[in-house]
């Protein structure tokens, strides 16, 4: 005892004691194992969803500029396809007056033959 009259531990009460108290030190440094796996597992998930979504916005992109592609070809085949509707009506348009100055001269011709006395519906 000491002055006062504390007891002083006993050796086998201070040797429990450094048991306990280094046994608390192994759970605490476990503990501080298991905490330091989790964060570095926690940190690779973080990577892993960091590259899954730069993959996907790669995609993303891929895609848009594939859209954009698309529609470039199809306004440019529009764009054709009205090209060749407006050709194909000037054709038309060219083909009529072609047909109608034909049969103008035809009607000349016969009112001439007609004029100098021949009939045109004779004339193969």
């Amino acid at each position: 005892y000491d002055r006062s009259g504390v007891r002083y531990p006993t050796a086998e009460e201070r040797a429990d004691n450094a048991q306990e108290l280094a046994q608390q030190e192994r759970t605490a440094k476990e503990e501080a194992v298991a905490i330091a796996q989790q964060e570095r597992r926690e940190k690779e998930q973080e990577r892993t969803a960091k590259e899954e979504a730069e993959a996907i916005a790669l995609q993303e992109r891929a895609a848009k500029e594939q859209a954009e592609a698309i529609a470039f070809r199809e306004h440019t085949a529009k764009e054709e396809a009205e090209a060749i509707a407006l050709q194909a009506s000037l054709a038309q348009q060219q083909a009529e007056e072609r047909l109608l100055q034909e049969q103008q001269q035809k009607e000349k011709l016969a009112a001439y033959l007609k004029s100098i006395g021949i009939n045109p519906d004779e004339i193969l």
